[in-house]
């Protein structure tokens, strides 16, 4: 069956029996007992930003077509057993520190997300986490295979532009603090 150009396949809950379509490109092989969403309502927050947050942690290391997967799942980030049900991820949260204004943080960048790796962090914490190139306010951005450089002034991030190699981007931000009297 196709809708907008994506395949469904038929798949049973392991819950409730259920037959219900799924994208084939998002029903995960190392984990295929894939909810119709019984299990969801089961404990009422399937509408909360922590659901998201348990669901936008899944698809970008299991689902191919997600934006961030090359970032995740194609370089081998993935979500432990233990989490690819909502509750038990859930209850973690709650017990380790969990609040409104907080995001996910893996520990180490090259493991997968699981209790002994995850924290919860501010966008600034998590920004100082990030995988390092030794260059601050210099990264590389794969999906266009670029180097992006940019600086950070007052809590604004300003874009300098994206560069074909690593040192092009250090000199070019290097001259950007120069010429804006930015030390």
């Amino acid at each position: 069956m196709r809708k907008q150009h994506r395949t469904y396949v038929l798949h049973e809950c392991p819950f409730c029996k259920k037959v219900f379509s799924v994208r084939k490109d998002c029903l995960n092989k190392k984990n295929p007992q894939e909810s119709c969403g019984c299990i969801v309502t089961k404990h009422g927050m399937y509408k909360s930003r922590l659901y998201r947050i348990w669901c936008d942690m899944r698809t970008r290391c299991t689902c191919i077509k997600h934006r961030s997967y090359e970032r995740y799942g194609g370089r081998g980030i993935s979500v432990c057993s233990e989490w690819q049900w909502f509750i038990p991820f859930m209850e973690w949260a709650l017990v380790n520190g969990y609040k409104p204004h907080l995001t996910i943080d893996r520990r180490d960048n090259n493991k997968g997300y699981s209790p002994d790796n995850c924290r919860w962090a501010t966008y600034s914490e998590q920004e100082l986490n990030k995988k390092k190139t030794g260059e601050e306010g210099v990264s590389f951005i794969s999906k266009c295979k670029r180097w992006w450089s940019r600086i950070k002034r007052n809590g604004k991030s300003t874009t300098i532009g994206y560069f074909k190699t690593k040192e092009e981007a250090i000199k070019a931000r290097l001259e950007y603090r120069i010429n804006n009297n930015i030390l």
